[in-house]
């Protein structure tokens, strides 16, 4: 049986992974960077000498994370993934074709090699794990919203409900929901709505996204039938009570059933007053209802240029 140790080595809340030079047009898998063992030699130390040849660093091999056992060819292979510490040096490299730190939630995104992608699975899930409950993300437009909460999303694997809010009403908006569908695992199935959520949920387990609260609040306000040109007050109010009783359904379903629910939504009323009655009022229930959200959400984040801001 051919023995090969991997190390887990993290930077933050990332992880480093490496690609294996080949000699050849296409590059391999992504990989976590380790190495065979050889004759007499402990996966410590084979894992500790693999890293100061292949990556010029110095490291302290920690606990044995997994264990998993492969067939390649008629040749029998035992990985084992260790969390490694670095001591000394700066990853380079030297026998890689590259280096990337990632995130958990992003490794799975990359092409990972089958063995280092259920490990990458594992990370994620426990990453999430103290950070289940309402997730509350917010920020302004192409600041890497949908992308984060994906992120988070993916610890759960395929178990995940995507609830897509937005309506093909022109050849630009279906371009929009076209990119989403694909960027977001094929496997995750799409409820397409806003409203009847808890019948949408019922008998689900693992996580809930959905993206995005504006557009849900745009569509109320839409089929509402009033003329936003010159609202009313109590149109303002109704638009704001339909779309808190839709959101209030979706939480208390999600918390009665012990879902993870991650609410995508949009930061307004940062720029200029909006010129058309309709704009000012559509910033107000929005602005409304996000901070209601962040109120009753366990974890809230605002992004800015893709990166995260906790907020709680």
């Amino acid at each position: 049986m051919l023995a090969v140790a991997a190390a887990l080595i993290r930077r933050g809340d990332r992880i480093l992974v490496s690609q294996r030079l080949t000699g050849k047009p296409d590059p391999l898998k992504w990989e976590f960077p380790g190495g065979k063992l050889e004759q007499g030699e402990s996966p410590e130390a084979a894992l500790e000498r693999e890293l100061r040849e292949e990556l010029g660093i110095e490291t302290r091999t920690g606990r044995l994370v997994k264990a998993l056992r492969k067939q390649s060819g008629e040749q029998d292979i035992l990985l084992l993934f260790y969390e490694s510490r670095l001591l000394k040096g700066a990853p380079e490299p030297l026998q890689s074709a590259g280096l990337r730190w990632e995130t958990p939630g992003q490794l799975l995104e990359m092409d990972l090699a089958d063995a280092d992608r259920s490990v990458a699975q594992a990370l994620a899930r426990e990453e999430h794990m103290e950070k289940t409950g309402i997730w509350f993300i917010t920020g302004g437009a192409r600041s890497g919203k949908s992308s984060y909460a994906e992120q988070i999303a993916r610890g759960f694997g395929d178990n995940v409900l995507y609830i897509a809010t937005a309506r093909a009403f022109d050849d630009e908006m279906r371009e929009r929901i076209k990119k989403h569908r694909a960027q977001r695992p094929s496997a995750w199935p799409t409820y397409e709505g806003i409203n009847g959520f808890k019948e949408a949920v019922a008998g689900r387990s693992g996580a809930v996204l959905l993206d995005c609260v504006t557009i849900l609040i745009t569509n109320i306000m839409m089929d509402s039938g009033a003329d936003w040109d010159h609202p009313t007050p109590e149109d303002i109010e109704n638009a704001e009570r339909t779309a808190r009783k839709s959101l209030d359904e979706l939480l208390d379903a999600a918390k009665a059933q012990g879902l993870t629910l991650i609410l995508v939504s949009n930061e307004l009323g940062m720029g200029l007053v909006p010129v058309y009655a309709f704009g000012r009022a559509f910033r107000d229930v929005a602005g409304r209802i996000n901070q209601y959200l962040a109120g009753r959400a366990d974890h809230a984040v605002f992004m800015v240029s893709g990166l995260p801001i906790e907020l709680k």
